[in-house]
């Protein structure tokens, strides 16, 4: 869908902007000024808050297998509240050059979305943003978060609540973004880890 309406779009910059977000403030505005002051820069995410209002964390480094392990520490500690994970994360992340932004509010150039064909349409949900960004990076666009703090991203807007299928989802997304991206030895560790772990999709 976001394919499609891209192909329609005739702006310079587009912005992919999830259903369950909610705008405090005019957080355009600032994004554009950064197209605007850098010629080389492909794709930028703004700040996004929780429906308490706590930082959300929704920019980072390209999954690997050691990023992951460590990201899903912190997202562990983050879901928690826990005062200093959330303060390290707001402070490694504000206003800084990333490798890839959350597609629950993405902007991009729409002619660097074209240069790259747009969203990989075997990603239905998940890593569709993460595998955007690295195709981003390798044509040598850079990719930058903004801490412009009008957002709120609700949540679960579009996935849903089935969580046993929101799991095969996301699993089946993990596996194609590392076949695409990451080395073979990669690839194999983490089919053996979904498969150990009984979180396999199936085949």
């Amino acid at each position: 869908a976001n394919n499609r309406a891209a192909a329609q779009a005739r702006g310079d910059i587009l912005l992919f902007l999830n259903n369950d977000t909610v705008t405090t403030g005019d957080f355009v505005t600032p994004v554009l000024r950064e197209f605007d002051a850098d010629p080389a820069l492909g794709v930028v995410g703004p700040m996004l808050a929780n429906r308490d209002g706590t930082f959300q964390l929704s920019s980072g480094l390209l999954p690997t297998v050691r990023v992951e392990c460590v990201d899903k520490v912190l997202y562990s500690l983050l879901r928690r509240r826990w005062g200093p994970a959330m303060r390290y994360a707001e402070r490694a992340r504000r206003g800084r050059t990333v490798q890839w932004v959350t597609g629950a509010a993405l902007f991009i150039r729409s002619d660097v979305f074209r240069q790259l064909g747009g969203f990989d349409e075997r990603f239905f949900m998940f890593f569709e943003d993460k595998d955007l960004c690295a195709r981003a990076l390798r044509k040598g666009y850079r990719v930058k978060y903004v801490s412009t703090p009008s957002l709120t991203h609700l949540g679960g807007g579009s996935s849903g609540t089935r969580r046993e299928e929101i799991e095969k989802i996301y699993r089946q997304s993990q596996i194609v973004y590392y076949e695409k991206h990451r080395p073979k030895v990669e690839q194999a560790f983490m089919k053996v880890y979904l498969r150990l772990a009984g979180k396999a999709p199936e085949e």
